[in-house]
């Protein structure tokens, strides 16, 4: 999931949420990343492990929750993931 960015940024896109995945013999895990806030450490491990893969990497994608809406609370997003959550007919 990407965020459009306002301000100074206008118009940049920063990545709010990132996934993982695996799948075996008889099961699978899934998982989501959400950064909230502080997207700088997150952002400078990123750049050093793509750099040692020799992959790509645009550094100015990797952002935080709080970037895009900087009124954002980390319980605010936790309510509100939860919320679709029950929606969805989890508990």
């Amino acid at each position: 999931m990407h965020a459009r960015l306002g301000g100074e940024r206008a118009g940049e896109r920063i990545k709010l949420v990132g996934t993982a995945q695996r799948v075996v013999s008889g099961a699978w895990w899934f998982s989501t990343g959400i950064v909230v806030a502080d997207s700088a450490p997150l952002r400078s491990v990123t750049e050093r492990v793509y750099a040692a893969l020799g992959l790509p990497l645009d550094p100015a994608t990797i952002g935080a929750a709080q970037e895009a809406n900087p009124a954002l609370l980390m319980e605010d997003l936790e309510d509100a993931i939860l919320d679709v959550y029950a929606q969805n007919g989890f508990r």
